[in-house]
């Protein structure tokens, strides 16, 4: 402090002490109170407050006022930070070991599941190897250990066997344990043993009987996954009964363990319950899918202290930075004060603007270190919401989501990349990119991994770095943002590269070691997140798929039925369930054994795969069970054309060791929503169906309504009864003449196919017509019609009674085939018909399905004479670009819009514009269904030329036509006015 000052200061506060004095003394008036104390009055609190003034004047000026300044500054913020710091870290750190806890605990349950289930495939090689034969021989020990302590074979007429080990006593088992075995399955057991431990068995079925085995709790329970001594687990059956701990408890602990709440699949533990001094997670083990019982619960726990010691090391740094702040305002004060002592002495005060300045010092390394806690805090935050969305089994896309979402904040790059690399389900590699900064720059691009980048980066495990970054073209989307040099750290999946974290840089060489360390961190938590799905993966397909057909399992059906269901129910469609039972399939498995048997699953279940479509779903129900799942059929008999299939394929022979062994299916057969609108009731009803199958005589399929069933019977029994027509010759051609409305003359007949059932007698065209086009049967009948129509025609021709034409239906499965040129050709060529007499008629719906392949076989025939008719016009899918390049001559205006004339439908307005629109094009119009004389003169009127109908004739068998032909003839003015007569023989 200069001493010029100072001594004015001094000066200034003994005159007002020494007048303060003064007048206390000579003008204060003292009075006595009650207690004979004297209290002050008159003007002596005046003086004090002058005094108090003028040491707040001293406080405020000079270099007081600068260190009071500088200190809080630097304290209170540091201070404040401190606090909060200490709050936010304490609930981090807390909030990390509560997840790390649960994620011990899933990883104990992971490792639980694989021993468990390499201790099954264990006693299946002991059921195949012992119990086929039914050997009474002792069992090697290599065979049970180290997984088993006892295993005991229970023969089918109750003898009692002991392999390895002590017998055990075969216990009771519940209705689910019993159905597992019934689909030979293994059950898991537990049971109380002396001294309050609790054993655990496992029961699996042989061939002549029974083997319970009693798990080595040594090696059961044994702590190999490196989980640490400091970390407790217990596990806990369905019952609740506590079946292990890792560490000794207590009775009341072990009851306190047992009512700890766990309501969810995973999740935290209110441990205080049990230890005040430690935290709790759990994870459930899934077990149904593989083995019948209880499913099992893993708890882990972990002492608070851990989480305290992390706490203290980290809170250290912000108290030492605390002291370095009150330090470095002292000594911003100190170093003005020295350097203005002298100016100071010679009269000379400080300039105002050094206050400022120095201020400004101090502010640097405390903004340095505000910075660096709040990227650490930042940090912390981001690395924990990566934690929480790996427990939570988040997808491994929403992981790396929020990796480019947080890390740009933190690492102070200019680009950032994450690349994964190809895998089954991903067959290319494919680069997730952002630029920090711009929140616009995010996007994702395919990219090249090549094998020798691959193998360098797997060489590079803890990173590095890359100049020019256009000579790896997986780089590219970073290099096309600007990055000269990039830092690469590898990601590792079992030992294989499975990502790359890129982080690339514009104009700096490096970055700095703590933003490296950053990045270290976000690329190690994607490879917890990549292993984390890959095993969510594998349990998932454990719990939902079938591991000898790997189809999907019962689980998994009743997921996707649950769902078709829903989505049948808002699109008002019908699904369809198969219940497949393979026929003698238990004798075969009896004669090949399990592995013999297995083989012919896996056979079945891939032809069953080939004969459905893609968007089917095949499920193996258990044991010789398969259900097929039909979403979106167009109507429930549908599903009949579907199980017969699959009997057909189901029934060829089956290759195993070199011997052809012969089994059949029998199918039940339920449909959504006429059998049930529940996922339970529909598969009860498709099994009930099934089981009257084979109640039946096995080798068919059942619908569970009666009603369909019938359906699809009497449709079976057309399309069997239409093979045997057309070779015994009960199918006929009948004709039905086509008028001119101006003339009333006959210009031309249509043939119609008609069948005469040797029992049913006439059967009408709607009833096989539609059941032959969807069979091969269409193909023979339009041959038959095509050869009988127009060898009459000849014969006609020749009598000199044939009109100037003869029209035949054809197909939409015929003309698509690729010989229809040809086969026309054919029977022109054979029965001597002239082109330019025949005209085929095809339906509008048709061009759509297939209109190029169409259209290329229609111009052919027609170039050669053939005439075109576009049948039914008006009811399929119109469409005046298939008109114009469609080669037609004839356009036949439908019966449907015939039949309402008169009425005030609109049915008038379309039959005209149809009319129209014809005769624009230079086509004849045909009008179909002309019942009424009002019918033919509207249509007359209208420009029609052409009509068929009742009107005049019914269609007749070729007899008849030479009878109706005659009639024509004989009374030309009736059949203008009034129609010809009907004959007296007619077939509908």
């Amino acid at each position: 402090m200069p001493e010029a000052t100072q001594f004015a200061e001094q000066s200034q506060i003994a005159t007002a002490a020494s007048q303060i004095g003064h007048r206390d003394h000579d003008s204060a008036h003292l009075t006595p109170d009650q207690h004979g104390a004297c209290r002050c009055s008159g003007s002596g609190r005046r003086n004090w407050t002058q005094f108090v003034k003028v040491a707040w004047n001293f406080v405020r000026s000079g270099p007081v006022r600068l260190f009071a300044l500088l200190l809080l500054s630097g304290l209170v913020p540091a201070t404040a930070l401190d606090l909060l710091f200490t709050a936010r870290t304490r609930d981090l750190l807390t909030d990390q070991a509560r997840s790390a806890v649960v994620e011990q605990a899933k990883a104990y349950a992971a490792t639980t599941y694989d021993r468990l289930r390499n201790a099954d495939e264990a006693l299946q090689l002991v059921a195949a190897e012992y119990g086929a034969r039914g050997s009474a021989a002792a069992l090697p020990e290599q065979y049970a250990k180290p997984h088993f302590t006892s295993i005991t074979w229970f023969s089918t007429t109750g003898q009692t066997v002991p392999l390895f080990g002590p017998s055990q006593a075969l216990p009771e088992l519940d209705g689910a344990a019993r159905e597992h075995i019934a689909r030979n399955e293994a059950v898991l057991l537990t049971a109380g043993a002396r001294g309050g431990a609790t054993q655990v068995f496992l029961l699996r079925p042989a061939a002549a009987g029974l083997l319970l085995a009693q798990f080595n709790s040594n090696d059961l329970w044994r702590n190999r996954g490196g989980f640490g001594d400091a970390t407790n687990f217990c596990a806990l059956d369905g019952r609740k009964t506590v079946l292990h701990c890792s560490a000794p408890q207590t009775a009341a602990e072990v009851e306190r363990i047992a009512a700890l709440p766990m309501a969810n699949s995973f999740g935290e533990l209110d441990w205080q319950t049990v230890n005040d001094n430690a935290l709790g997670g759990y994870w459930r083990l899934s077990l149904q899918p593989r083995f019948a019982g209880f499913d099992w619960t893993i708890l882990a726990s972990q002492p608070k202290p851990l989480t305290i010691e992390r706490f203290a090391s980290v809170h250290s740094v912000y108290a030492y930075a605390l002291v370095l702040s009150i330090l470095i305002s002292a000594l911003l004060v100190a170093l003005p004060a020295r350097r203005s002592a002298k100016p100071a002495a010679a009269g000379a005060g400080r300039t105002p603007a050094a206050a400022p300045a120095d201020a400004h010092a101090e502010a640097m390394p405390i903004a340095g270190v505000a910075e660096k806690s709040r990227r650490q805090t930042q940090a912390m935050s981001a690395l924990s919401e990566i934690d929480r969305a790996i427990l939570s089994r988040a997808s491994g896309d929403r992981i790396i989501e929020s990796v480019l979402r947080n890390a740009p904040a933190i690492i102070t790059c200019d680009v950032l990349a994450v690349t994964l690399l190809a895998t089954d389900a991903r067959p290319q590699a494919r680069t997730l990119v952002t630029a920090p900064g711009h929140s616009n720059d995010r996007g994702t691009e395919l990219t090249a991994l090549d094998a020798d980048s691959v193998q360098f980066l797997a060489m590079e495990a803890d990173g590095c770095w890359v100049q020019g970054p256009a000579e790896y073209p997986f780089l590219a989307p970073l290099a096309a943002r600007g990055a000269r040099r990039i830092l690469l750290l590898p990601v590792f999946l079992d030992g294989k590269l499975a990502a790359i974290l890129s982080a690339g840089l514009r104009e700096r060489d490096k970055l700095a070691d703590e933003d490296q360390t950053y990045a270290r961190d976000f690329a190690d938590r994607l490879g917890v997140a990549l292993t984390a799905a890959t095993r969510d993966e594998n349990l998932y397909i454990e719990g939902h798929y079938d591991a000898v057909t790997s189809l999907p399992n019962r689980r998994f059906l009743k997921e996707r039925v649950s769902e078709e269901i829903a989505r049948a129910q808002r699109e008002g469609r019908q699904i369809a369930l198969l219940y497949v039972d393979l026929d003698e399939f238990k004798s075969v498995n009896d004669m090949v054994g399990h592995a013999g048997g297995d083989e012919v699953l896996e056979q079945a279940s891939r032809r069953l795969k080939r004969a459905l479509r893609e968007e089917d779903v095949l499920a193996r129900f258990g044991g010789d069970e398969f259900v097929v799942l039909l979403p979106g059929i167009a109507a429930g008999v549908d599903a009949g054309q579907v199980a017969e299939k699959l009997i057909a394929t189901l029934a060829k022979p089956y290759s195993i060791g070199g011997n052809e062994y012969h089994l059949g299916a029998s199918i039940g057969i339920s449909v959504y929503p006429n059998d049930g609108p529940t996922v339970d009731q529909l598969l009860r009803n498709a099994d009930f169906a099934m089981s009257r199958a084979k109640a039946n005589g096995r080798r068919q399929y059942v619908f569970f309504e009666e009603r369909m069933t019938e359906q699809v019977l009497s449709r079976n029994s057309i399309e069997r009864d239409l093979r045997g027509a057309l070779a015994n010759n009960e199918l006929q051609v009948f004709y039905q003449p086509q008028v001119d409305l101006r003339t009333g003359k006959m210009n031309a007949i249509e043939a119609l196919v008609r069948w005469k059932h040797p029992k049913r007698g006439f059967v009408r065209p709607d009833e096989f017509i539609g059941i032959a086009e969807k069979s091969d049967l269409i193909e023979q009948l339009g041959q038959f019609v095509r050869r009988t129509a127009c060898t009459q025609y000849r014969v006609w021709e020749a009598a000199g009674i044939a009109p100037s034409r003869i029209s035949i239906n054809v197909s939409s499965r015929e003309i698509k085939r690729a010989d229809f040129v040809a086969q026309i050709e054919s029977v022109l060529r054979e029965t001597g018909m002239r082109p330019f007499c025949l005209e085929l008629e095809i339906t509008e719906s048709l061009l759509v399905d297939n209109s190029a392949k169409v259209l290329d076989s229609l111009k052919r025939l027609n170039e050669k004479g053939v005439r075109i008719a576009l049948d039914d016009f008006g009811t399929g899918y119109s469409s005046m670009a298939y008109l114009k390049r469609l080669p037609f001559d004839v356009l036949k205006v439908d019966r449907a819009f015939v039949k309402d004339i008169g009425t005030a439908d609109g049915s008038e307005a379309i039959i005209n514009a149809i009319i129209g629109m014809a005769h624009s094009l230079g086509k004849e119009v045909v009008a179909e269904g002309i019942e009424t004389e009002a019918q033919r003169v509207f249509l007359a009127l209208k420009g029609c030329e052409v009509g068929q109908g009742f009107l005049w004739s019914q269609a007749v068998c070729s007899e008849e036509f030479v009878e109706l032909n005659s009639k024509w003839v004989a009374k030309p003015q009736q059949r203008i006015l009034s129609g010809v007569l009907r004959p007296t023989r007619v077939a509908r």
